[in-house]
């Protein structure tokens, strides 16, 4: 992560995506040149062409919650927090664009 602190990558991410069902391909490339990793529920996107191609056209490097039951946002946020230092390992030392797994329990995996 590549902002000052937390509320200014916040900040910035609802500015990109200054409304919900904005398409991918407007909004990722500016996530790829910022350095940002973006955390999602879709684990389908390594098997949905045109988000994939958005993804890697973008050079984007992002994380995929993989576990079948959707979670609450503070689930999510907790979940993130837990796994924060793995998350920042696999995307420091993969080469961009990237998809990696996240499950609840278990280890990271590279989707794509």
């Amino acid at each position: 992560m590549r902002c000052r602190d937390r509320t200014e990558c916040m900040d910035l991410s609802r500015e990109l995506r200054s409304e919900a069902g904005t398409p991918d391909e407007a909004w990722l490339p500016e996530i790829g040149r910022r350095g940002w990793y973006p955390v999602t529920h879709d684990k389908r996107i390594p098997r949905k062409a045109l988000e994939l191609q958005a993804l890697l056209q973008a050079e984007v490097g992002a994380f995929v919650f993989t576990h079948r039951r959707r979670l609450t946002r503070w689930e999510w946020v907790e979940l993130v927090l837990r796994r924060w230092a793995e998350i920042a390992s696999w995307g420091d030392r993969l080469e961009r664009p990237f998809v990696v797994g996240i499950p609840k329990r278990g280890a990271l995996r590279r989707l794509r």
